[in-house]
Parts: structure tokens; sequence; C-alpha cells
């Protein structure tokens, strides 16, 4: 009875929806559907810095999935009152944004060329990672500038832009910044995505990508530099 009790409880992390309501979690949830399809269902757990009197994330690991999900479901998920949420839609080149969470939304900042590695040059890393084509509407939002600033839960719904279930997202340690940026809000720690994920295509049109996140998590709102 032990398999049974397990997938029991894989269902319910997956399912339940109570922490991205309220609270202080460690888990994001990452919601993926196409108009007339399947979609995915996604677990991801943060792991925090152990170091006294601090709780930054230091890694974000997918810890259950499900695939073939059937869309109406999806939809239906995403319709709960309060939920903190990162949405994304997609149709064709055209990309809206539906942010229900009160994130600032991407920024591209230069960095000073005194700034160490990995933050000079910055800029072709992130770029790569999201496959920005030439010529889209995409590429017309993140044209210009060195790094991304945003938060987790938004670098991950626009990594699984081109995929159902992005896989593979490597990435350096979050590291200081030499000096910390000032846009309004502190940024203080910047990542350098590491290769182009992997990962399931969708199956159908017009994708739809929703990250629900811990309402009140500071760790899901600090604001990280995308080399």
């Amino acid at each position: 009875m032990q398999s049974l009790f397990d997938e029991i409880t894989l269902e319910n992390n997956l399912l339940g929806l109570q922490e991205y309501t309220g609270g202080d979690g460690e888990h994001i949830t990452v919601i993926t559907h196409t108009d007339n399809s399947s979609g995915s269902i996604s677990l991801f757990a943060a792991t925090f810095s152990s170091e006294s009197g601090t709780r930054e994330i230091i890694r974000l690991d997918r810890v259950a999935m499900m695939l073939d999900f059937p869309a109406e479901i999806c939809k239906t998920l995403l319709k709960e009152q309060g939920l903190s949420k990162y949405e994304l839609r997609r149709q064709g080149t055209k990309l809206r944004c539906l942010n229900s969470g009160e994130l600032p939304p991407p920024r591209i900042v230069n960095v000073s060329m005194q700034d160490e590695q990995p933050w000079k040059q910055s800029g072709s890393a992130w770029r790569r990672a999201l496959k920005i084509p030439e010529g889209s509407e995409m590429q017309s939002l993140f044209t210009r500038g060195g790094g991304l600033v945003t938060t987790v839960p938004q670098m991950v719904a626009l990594l699984h832009l081109r995929q159902m279930a992005a896989m593979n997202i490597k990435s350096s340690p979050a590291l200081q910044l030499g000096t910390p940026m000032d846009i309004g809000k502190q940024v203080r720690r910047g990542v350098r995505l590491d290769g182009t994920p992997g990962g399931i295509s969708f199956v159908g049109v017009n994708p739809t990508i929703a990250v629900l996140f811990p309402k009140h998590a500071a760790w899901a709102r600090e604001l990280l530099f995308w080399a």
C-alpha cells in the first residue's frame, strides 16, 4: 500500500493551491496548457541558504510532474480565487502577461564593465536560454541592454514559453553583485543561465504558462540580475 499512499501524497502536493493564496512557503507550481490540448503541472521546491539569519534561495528543483493533464482542468485550477501567479499567454509571436502577484515587470539593465565575472558582457546567456527568435515581438521587448532583472517565478515562466515542460535548466550559483543595483528596489545578487533548456514541446496552439508562488514569500519576490 506504500506506493498508493505515495501517489496520493504526490497528487495532493501537485494540486494543492492553498500555499499560493497566502503565507510563506517553499514551493512554486507551473501549470501549462494550450487552447485545444493537454497540459502539464510541475511542482518545484526551493532550497535556502543555511547561513544564520538569511533565507535566500540557492536552488530550485522539480520534485513532481504530471504530463498529458487535461487542459480544461488546468484552466479550472487557474480560476481559483486569490492565487498569486505570473501568467504568460503566447499567440504566434505575440506575448501577453497577466500578473496577479504584484511582481514588477522584467527589466533590462546594463552593468559596469568594471564588475567582475560573470556579469561582464551580460545578455547572451539569458537570450540564448529563452530562444528569442529574430523579428518576433519577444525580440522587440528584449532588444537592448545587458542583463534581465526579474524574479525566480517570472524567469521560470519565461523559460516555459517554448516548452510545455522545460527541463535541464542550469545556472551558476547566485552571487553577490560587487555593487548592489538600485532600480527603485535593491538588486543584490546575480545569476548566469547555462545553455538552452530542453524539454517537452507544446501540443496545440496558443500556450498559456502560469507560475504560482507563495504570496508572502520574500525569496519569490527577490529581484535577481540574470546575465
